[in-house]
């Protein structure tokens, strides 16, 4: 059991798990949505906040939001200025963000979006990134299967707390 989880654990896998969430069984999804119980040193955390609030720089988070309100057209085309640029500089990871946020664009599957994004940056996945791409997947399916077949069963345990 400890093999399987090491596999999930260990392994690097490709940057398209950061924009889609990959197929796992029910306990992996509630201990992920049990994540955010976990006691955490909050002082640490308070001090970071306090070193962002000093400066006026943006956090990631505000600027996602302010890339659609920039994204105006440039003179009389439908060429839109953001998008323009972001294709220019072939960042696909903001073009990323902003099209998740763009009407027509935020109702497609997160992969198809990615990919979208890469062809139009001009940095079309590859056929070796889709074959990682596929492996991971499997890897990831043929783990957690194998993790839900071998996990311990808490099931008819009698117990009895004796003070």
């Amino acid at each position: 059991m400890e093999e399987t989880i090491s596999n999930i654990e260990n392994r690097e896998y490709h940057e398209i798990f950061n924009y889609i969430s990959p197929p796992l069984t029910k306990s992996f999804q509630l201990g992920n949505s049990l994540k955010d119980r976990i006691m955490y040193n909050q002082i640490e955390e308070l001090e970071e906040l306090k070193k962002i609030e000093k400066s006026n720089k943006l956090n990631y988070d505000e600027y996602c939001e302010l890339l659609p309100k920039l994204n105006l057209n440039i003179g009389d085309t439908n060429t839109k200025f953001i998008s323009q640029h972001l294709i220019k500089i072939k960042d696909y990871n903001t073009m990323y963000q902003l099209l998740l946020q763009t009407p027509p664009f935020n109702n497609l599957p997160a992969l198809q979006l990615y990919t979208y994004c890469r062809n139009i940056c001009n940095k079309p996945i590859s056929e070796k990134e889709f074959n990682k791409i596929n492996a991971d997947m499997n890897l990831l399916k043929k783990n957690t299967e194998r993790y839900e077949i071998s996990k311990p069963k808490f099931k008819n345990i009698k117990s009895e707390i004796i003070f």
